[in-house]
């Protein structure tokens, strides 16, 4: 309908010019104006209008979509669509009103605000962190009744997480788990490489040796694996300070099988691309990273 009516307005006004009336021209102009109100008129109908909003809320454009609602209530009180428009606007406005306070209470607390979760689910991934602490020793690659360990040398500890993860795909890749100290109101990081993965046990020694295939360490067999992860700090990097324990959303370990290595299997990470100052930005919904845990 607004198609056929702008080539209307075209043809009379072509014509017009054609005839170079100054007079009719501008008569023609002010009949223009009118059909142009009309057609916008007609197009915001309650319904459109209400659609309309309803598209801006998908695209997550929450404060358009309160507007148009308002409009409509405004010029269509009496309308079906009012009464739906205003059960949406108390809704928005309640979920705007509960996001000012949680921004003002994380501005409020600063890092304590963020919240901590020791069971993550990330894209095909859950990972489920039993044991976080600073140690004297890496446990890992344990088998039959021995086990490897790497002593902290003197002046450091090792921060050591204990996790299981479970993939919902074979040849899964893992998150980077970092470790920052709290210094000066920021966090700054104490793991310049990021925590290194390690299986916490093999079947036997063979396995562990490579001489035959160890399915509970492979996720093309089996769900879920249990790691080991152990990075080397010096204790004037942590001691005095919280220290915040987190998950950067990436997949930056990737599986890696060595024939004359032992383990014959491993995780590596293909770069260290990572922030070496956090901000609370980081932690919100749209950021790359989530606290694990403080200690």
């Amino acid at each position: 309908m607004k198609r056929t009516m702008l080539l209307l307005m075209a043809g009379i006004l072509s014509s017009c010019i054609n005839n170079s009336n100054s007079s009719e021209l501008e008569k023609l102009k002010t009949e223009n104006k009118k059909l142009t109100v009309m057609v916008d008129s007609l197009l915001k109908t309650p319904e459109n209008r209400y659609n309309k909003a309803y598209g801006l809320l998908e695209q997550n454009n929450d404060s358009l979509a309160l507007s148009e609602l308002k409009q409509l209530v405004q010029y269509y009180p009496k309308s079906d669509y009012a009464e739906k428009a205003v059960d949406e606007i108390s809704r928005i406005e309640a979920e705007q009103k509960k996001q000012k306070e949680e921004e003002e209470r994380i501005k409020r607390l600063g890092f304590k605000a963020v919240k901590a979760a020791t069971k993550i689910k990330y894209d095909y991934l859950t990972l489920n962190f039993t044991d976080i602490q600073f140690r004297e020793n890496f446990v890992f690659d344990s088998y039959d009744d021995r086990y490897h360990y790497r002593s902290a040398e003197r002046g450091s500890k090792y921060l050591v997480v204990r996790v299981s993860i479970t993939s919902e795909v074979n040849n899964a890749s893992l998150p980077r788990i970092l470790a920052y100290a709290l210094k000066d109101g920021e966090l700054i990081s104490i793991t310049p490489l990021g925590l290194r993965y390690e299986f916490r046990r093999w079947e036997d020694y063979g396995s562990y040796l490579g001489n035959n295939a160890d399915y509970g360490n492979d996720f093309a067999q089996i769900s879920t694996i249990g790691f080991n992860l152990g990075s080397q700090i010096s204790e004037s990097e942590f001691k005095g300070f919280p220290i915040y324990v987190v998950m950067q959303k990436t997949k930056a370990f990737h599986r890696n099988e060595g024939r004359f290595d032992n383990p014959p299997v491993s995780y590596k990470a293909d770069d260290h691309n990572y922030k070496n100052i956090l901000t609370l930005q980081d932690f919100s919904d749209t950021g790359d990273y989530l606290l694990v845990k403080r200690l």
